[in-house]
């Protein structure tokens, strides 16, 4: 939003210019590439619009077409220059990304948009150039197609709300406007949640219950407080951890700077207490699953169970671990995301992909 495609794509070709490492240099070149590709897409639409522009019989659509035109020209090269063009950015970043990625979303959701936007909104606003009811309306177009782009089973996260880095709430306009959004579509993307800290306004929680009451599963309430520091604990950065969003099945993750492996890997605590009771062999098949550290009939006290238990739970975190990391390598190989890369901290200066470990914070999430 601040430098736009066109900046990115400076920064890069500088970035370029001073490497000499042949891996760092082919995974410029592929951001390079994905940057230019991402610019030719919009500009794609932006001719597109004009065509139907030409075509359009009525006065008023004709001007809706020309100005939507305009809007995705300029966004192929500059900066947004207001909420609109910052927005229609914002869709077609996203977009982009989850095709990149198969609509395996990991943490490339749209995330904290009431944060990044407010600067947009409140320029306009303030200058009487923006009706907050427009901004309803684009936000809500924003979140029919962000709906529409994603299977069902899929999940879209977005995060508003929560204490800023000096600690004060970061609440403003686009708050209430993004949850009145959601209140209104009724869709089920995206999954809205509202990061409830000690300060936040006593009528934004009571809007959120009452959405609640009438039988909506958004606003999902967050214990701010509690998610910031369980990041600042796992070694986010205070200034990172301020800004995070509840990605996949809620694991919290720092907008912009994570490749959270989520289900790395998933492990069931309960079956292994079945095969440690059962010399390593599901009760369901019969088959051997886990490491045979004994039986219910062996076990002489609760402590040698434990103690069991513990060993089962060692070997089948082992096999776990493995294949997370057997997985790892392959997305490195065989499914790099350059254009994922471009919009993550830290990928670009250390001339690494999303999957080679290039962002800020790379944690694997044992479930």
């Amino acid at each position: 939003l601040a430098m736009g495609l066109r900046g990115m794509i400076a920064e890069i070709r500088a970035r370029l210019e001073e490497e000499d490492d042949a891996g760092a240099r082919e995974f410029l070149e592929a951001a390079l590439i994905a940057l230019q590709g991402a610019q030719g897409f919009i500009r794609r639409h932006a001719e597109l619009l004009n065509d139907m522009a030409g075509k359009e019989a009525d006065a008023a659509g004709r001007e809706e077409l020309a100005a939507l035109a305009e809007i995705c020209g300029h966004i192929a090269e500059g900066a947004p220059r207001d909420f609109h063009e910052a927005l229609q950015l914002c869709w077609f970043v996203y977009f982009l990304v989850s095709i990149e990625s198969g609509h395996m979303i990991h943490d490339s959701g749209p995330g904290t948009l009431d944060r990044w936007l407010n600067d947009f909104y409140r320029e306009e606003t303030g200058a009487g150039n923006l009706a907050p009811a427009r901004a309803l309306e684009l936000l809500q177009c924003f979140f029919v197609e962000m709906n529409a782009s994603i299977s069902r089973g899929g999940i879209l996260p977005v995060t508003i709300g929560g204490v800023d880095e000096s600690g004060a709430g970061g609440e403003n306009e686009l708050t209430w406007l993004m949850m009145k959004a959601v209140r209104d579509l009724k869709v089920l993307h995206p999954s809205l949640a509202l990061r409830y800290h000690a300060g936040t306004p006593r009528d934004l929680l009571r809007a959120a219950v009452e959405m609640i009451g009438e039988g909506s599963t958004y606003p999902a309430l967050f214990n701010d407080a509690v998610c910031v520091k369980s990041l600042v604990r796992s070694g986010v950065a205070e200034k990172d951890a301020v800004d995070w969003v509840h990605s996949i099945c809620t694991e919290l993750t720092a907008v912009g700077c994570t490749n959270g492996w989520i289900a790395a890997p998933y492990f069931n605590m309960a079956k292994a207490l079945e095969l440690t009771l059962n010399h390593g062999r599901c009760l369901l098949t019969g088959k051997e699953l886990g490491e045979d550290v004994g039986g219910i009939e062996e076990y002489k006290n609760f402590e040698e169970l434990y103690a069991a238990y513990q060993r089962e739970i060692g070997a089948i975190m082992k096999t776990g671990v493995e294949a997370a990391a057997y997985n790892e390598r392959q997305a490195r190989e065989r499914s790099p995301y350059p254009l994922l890369s471009c919009f993550t901290e830290e990928c670009v200066r250390r001339g690494l992909d999303f999957t080679a470990g290039g962002a800020r914070y790379n944690p694997d999430y044992i479930h």
